[in-house]
């Protein structure tokens, strides 16, 4: 069984899919489910699910798609919390909640090639294994504004900041593209208009989950895995207070060398 309250609900299905939870059940999705830490969701062929979590983060996932929820805690009272998803496959979106406005690395998104800081914003992807290639997209929100995220891995960084910046790699040993801005029509292109629509049009219902009565599962949802996400939430502290000193820096420079190597090849 699953101990704790439920971290966010199902509010939208199309098609099939099914989640494992953390003691190996595999149950049928409906809508109106609750979602818990650890659990693995996957949708079928031609399936989609939509997720709101208790931070009124919005979450879609597309056809064929697998994702496991490492991680979330938050605590509204407190304005504290920490967010870890991993994408095995797929295409996805969502539209940060209050998590994200915390920290700078507070809220973080993983492909089998990269993760994604997320720091208050939207975003379109396509995850898929080594060797294959993944896509990051940055989105305008509903109002036009634009947030920002970083795309990491072990070889190197990019900053996304700007409407449709697109970064994409095929390797964790390659790092990022440099990321460029493509029209609106190769975002439908690369991700279908149904995730993104869909997205759109869950952040904007606004709160469907009472934070109130979430209080309990803000502090630990699952209390099995208490100390597990304390030591987490450290090592994303940790991450944050380091890269976020250094990443200035570093993109500038970055930034300088990939302009030289430009204009040398043009």
């Amino acid at each position: 069984s699953v101990g704790g309250q439920s971290i966010g609900k199902i509010t939208t299905l199309e098609g099939q899919a099914s989640i494992t939870r953390a003691d190996g059940t595999t149950v049928s999705v409906e809508s109106g489910l609750g979602v818990f830490q650890n659990d693995i969701v996957e949708t079928n062929e031609g399936g989609t699910i939509g997720i709101v979590f208790v931070d009124d983060t919005s979450f879609v996932l597309g056809e064929s798609g697998r994702i496991v929820i490492d991680e979330l805690i938050y605590s509204p009272s407190e304005n504290e919390g920490s967010m870890a998803f991993s994408v095995v496959q797929g295409v996805f979106s969502f539209v940060s909640g209050e998590i994200a406005k915390t920290g700078s690395s507070s809220m973080v998104v993983k492909t089998p090639v990269a993760t994604i800081g997320v720091r208050g914003t939207k975003v379109a992807g396509k995850a898929a294994a080594e060797g294959e290639v993944n896509t990051i997209t940055l989105l305008p929100d509903q109002g036009g504004a634009v947030g920002e995220i970083s795309v990491r891995n072990s070889e190197g960084f990019r900053v996304l900041n700007q409407p449709f910046q697109t970064t994409s790699l095929d390797s964790a040993f390659n790092a990022p593209s440099f990321p460029q801005v493509i029209p609106e029509s190769a975002v439908q292109n690369l991700y279908g208009t149904s995730v993104i629509d869909l997205v759109s049009t869950q952040a904007a219902t606004g709160p469907q989950i009472g934070a109130d009565s979430n209080e309990d599962s803000a502090n630990r949802s699952d209390e099995r895995s208490e100390d597990d996400s304390e030591v987490q939430d450290e090592g994303l502290e940790e991450e944050g207070e380091g890269s976020e000193e250094a990443s200035e820096e570093e993109e500038e420079l970055e930034e300088e060398e990939l302009e030289e190597e430009e204009l040398e090849e043009e």
